[in-house]
């Protein structure tokens, strides 16, 4: 599980280890993309419920048949953290979690890039404005150290 604010570097490190361990990339970005915003807004947090149950559910037929998966979903909260911990013991599956650190400079630097490149068309990621960006801070609650396994500092520009 890779845990970090939007904008941190998740994707792109979780994109390498997927690489590197040949593992299953699940990503909630990558579904959500299909849909315009206007289609999401009323139902975003609906969405997003069901989309977390399918991919856990497929998760699990990954594990089952001996390919590891990397869930690239953010983990804002101590009580998705928890969520996940748990439904993972229930289903007596191994897990490790990968926490993306970013100082607060490199953090800025990357949502400006984000909007840049969104705003030119050449990537395709969730366009956030300050509101947005706003949002996240006041959501996001930093993990201890204890609960992750990994903890990798991102000093490199996305």
């Amino acid at each position: 599980m890779i845990c970090g604010k939007i904008a941190s570097g998740k994707t792109t490190y979780a994109k390498q280890i997927s690489a590197k361990y040949n593992a299953v990339l699940l990503s909630f970005d990558e579904i959500m993309m299909i849909f315009s915003e206007a289609q999401c807004a009323e139902s975003h947090d609906n969405i997003i419920e069901g989309l977390q149950n399918y991919l856990l559910r497929k998760s699990l037929e990954f594990i089952n048949a001996g390919i590891s998966v990397i869930l690239d979903w953010g983990f804002w909260t101590q009580e998705e953290r928890n969520y996940i911990n748990n439904f993972y013991m229930v289903n007596k599956i191994k897990k490790e979690w990968h926490y993306i650190d970013v100082s607060p400079i490199q953090w800025r630097r990357n949502i400006k890039k984000r909007i840049k490149s969104v705003l030119n068309s050449v990537e395709n990621w969730y366009y956030f404005n300050d509101g947005k960006t706003q949002n996240t801070i006041i959501v996001f609650e930093q993990p201890k150290r204890e609960e992750m396994d990994v903890w990798y500092c991102n000093k490199e520009e996305m």
